[in-house]
C-alpha cells in the first residue's frame, strides 16, 4: 500500500475516534463513494458526513458536515490522466475537510478545519478554523484567509494571503509576502520576508543564518533568531514514515470492520 493511503486511513481513524457518539447512538459509517471521477456540481447538496475515494474529485456544491477525500485512487481500469490525484474544492464544506492525494486546489470555504496531505497544496479560499498541511509545496494566494492556526510541513511554503492565528512552518524554504495577525514560528534553511510581509505578533526564526526583512516588511512584535544546522532529511523521512505506518497498523487493528473495505479498495 502507498504511504498516502496509510496517511488517509490514519487521519480518518483519528477523526472517527475523536467524534465517537454516545453509547446509545451506535457509530454509523458515512456514505462511501468509489468513483473514477467524482463530481458534486454547484447547487447540489450532500447532508451529513461523506467519504470519497476517486481518481479525480471536483466539489462545487455543499457538504453539510465533514468530508473525507482520497484522490488518485480508483476501482476501475481507467486511462492515465494528468489530473489523477486532483482534488478541486470550490464549494462549501460546513464541517472539516480531511483530504489526501496529489494536488489540492481549494478556492471555496471550509467552516471548520482542514487536514491535508498532498504533493501540492494551493489555498485561495477560506478556512474558518485551523489548518494542518503537509506537502512538497504549499501556497496561500492573496485571497486565502485562515481563521485559526496554520501548521505546515513542506519543502517550500509561500504565503501571500492572511492568517488570523498562529503560523508554524517547518520547510526547506519559506517565502512570506502576506499577513499574520498572530505570532509566527519559522523553521527553514532559507527564509525570505518580502516587502508585503506583516506579522503582528512575536516571531521566532530557526535558520542557519539571520533573516533580514525586505523593504517595507513590518514585524510589530519581538524577533528572536535561533541558529540551527540543516536537518538530516533522510532521518526525518524515515522516522515520519515509520510513525505513520505504526499508527495506521494500530488503527487497522482496533477498528478492522471500519477499515477493511477501504484497504481492499486502495490495493486495486
Amino acid at each position: 500500500m502507498k504511504p498516502m493511503a496509510f496517511l488517509f486511513l490514519a487521519l480518518w481513524g483519528i477523526s472517527s475516534q475523536a467524534q465517537t457518539p454516545p453509547p446509545d447512538k451506535p457509530a454509523v459509517p458515512p456514505p462511501f463513494f468509489l468513483e473514477d471521477i467524482f463530481s458534486l456540481s454547484a447547487g447540489e447538496r450532500v447532508a451529513g458526513d461523506i467519504l470519497i475515494v476517486a481518481r479525480e474529485a471536483v466539489i462545487e456544491g455543499e457538504v453539510t458536515d465533514d468530508l473525507f477525500l482520497l484522490s488518485g485512487v480508483s476501482g476501475s481500469l481507467s486511462r492515465p490522466s494528468t489530473n489523477a490525484g486532483l482534488a478541486q474544492v470550490s464549494g462549501l464544506i460546513r464541517g472539516s475537510l480531511w483530504a489526501a492525494g496529489t494536488r489540492l486546489d481549494l478556492t471555496g470555504e471550509v467552516e471548520r478545519h482542514l487536514r491535508a496531505a498532498f504533493q501540492t497544496i494551493r489555498l485561495a479560499g477560506r478556512v474558518d478554523g485551523n489548518v494542518w498541511a503537509a506537502a512538497e509545496t504549499v501556497t496561500l494566494g492573496p485571497e486565502a484567509l485562515i481563521g485559526g492556526t496554520l501548521r505546515v510541513v513542506a519543502g517550500q511554503f509561500i504565503l501571500r494571503g492572511t492568517v488570523d492565528g498562529h503560523l508554524a512552518v517547518r520547510a526547506r524554504e519559506i517565502v512570506l509576502d502576506g499577513t499574520v495577525n498572530g505570532s509566527a514560528s519559522l523553521h527553514a534553511d532559507k527564509i525570505t520576508l518580502l516587502s508585503g510581509t506583516h506579522i503582528r505578533g512575536p516571531v521566532e526564526i530557526y535558520s542557519p543564518q539571520p533573516v533580514i526583512p525586505s523593504g517595507n516588511a513590518v514585524l510589530e512584535g519581538p524577533v528572536r533568531h535561533v541558529p540551527t544546522r540543516p536537518p538530516n532529511r533522510w532521518a526525518i523521512a524515515f522516522v515520519s514514515f515509520s510513525g505513520l505506518l505504526l499508527l495506521a497498523l494500530f488503527l487497522s487493528w482496533v477498528t478492522p470492520a471500519l477499515l477493511v473495505r477501504p484497504v481492499l479498495l486502495l490495493e486495486l
